[in-house]
């Protein structure tokens, strides 16, 4: 490859592996697929899951201790030229995580493993999409929420529980807020419609589900607040390329 990317790949790693500390020279994005493991680096230990990127500084010591399942990485290795169009990359997070993620490690991984004369394309333009989002996670989230008024906040922090109000009117109650004030602030501030944030999570939730578990994906559709698993399906193809199903197969 040419460009910030240098390589892309997906390792496997034994259950109880343990890993003694070691250097890369070329710093590096991990993206858990499937499993987890402990990432000790600075003398500080990282539990990473299913769905959790961590930036690996070249040069920089670090080692690993994988669980009873052991783990599934995805390894995208990065040139000089990504640090030089993104001189924020080392100043942002070092880890980050959620679904959207996990789909276009899916998406790459679904490319590596069947392969074809556009293949290559492809991962470089998930690979690149998957830097950017990390280093957005770093500086863009940190600023927006320095400015969110604080029933934009209390809205945030409501939708990130478990059983959280998944629509507009429901929420704006639980916060004793009107529903179009709510809906105004939210899109001024973190720019989208709460209903597209609200359906984004939704999604996310599915997603987390299928990583995280062998329901079937009817039922996890339902308990995600879509009509069926057609209306599933539709969300999550629309949100990240691929079906629940494909999805689920491309993380194991």
């Amino acid at each position: 490859m040419s460009g910030p990317i240098a390589s892309v790949r997906v390792a496997t790693y034994a259950p109880a592996l343990a890993i003694a500390p070691h250097r890369h020279d070329r710093p590096s994005l991990c993206l858990t697929l499937s499993g987890g493991y402990e990432e000790q680096v600075r003398g500080r230990g990282r539990a990473l899951e299913c769905g959790h990127v961590i930036y690996c500084r070249g040069g920089e010591a670090h080692a690993q201790r994988f669980g009873a399942k052991g783990a599934r990485k995805l390894i995208v290795t990065l040139a000089d030229a990504a640090l030089e169009g993104a001189p924020a990359l080392e100043a942002a997070l070092p880890h980050a995580a959620g679904a959207e993620f996990l789909a276009l490690g899916a998406r790459i991984a679904a490319e590596l493993e069947a392969p074809d004369p556009f293949s290559a394309l492809a991962v470089e333009a998930h690979a690149l999409e998957m830097l950017a989002r990390f280093a957005r996670a770093g500086g863009g989230r940190r600023a927006r929420a320095g400015r969110a008024s604080q029933l934009v906040r209390q809205a945030c922090g409501l939708l990130a529980m478990p059983g959280a109000p998944r629509d507009l009117h429901s929420l704006a109650g639980a916060l004793r807020a009107e529903p179009a004030r709510l809906a105004q602030l939210f899109r001024r501030e973190r720019g989208e419609s709460l209903g597209e944030h609200l359906r984004r999570l939704r999604v996310e939730d599915a997603a987390a589900r299928l990583a995280h578990s062998s329901e079937p994906i009817a039922a996890i559709a339902l308990d995600c607040g879509f009509y069926d698993q057609a209306h599933l399906t539709r969300a999550f193809r629309r949100a990240f390329g691929t079906t629940p199903a494909v999805f689920r197969r491309s993380l194991h």
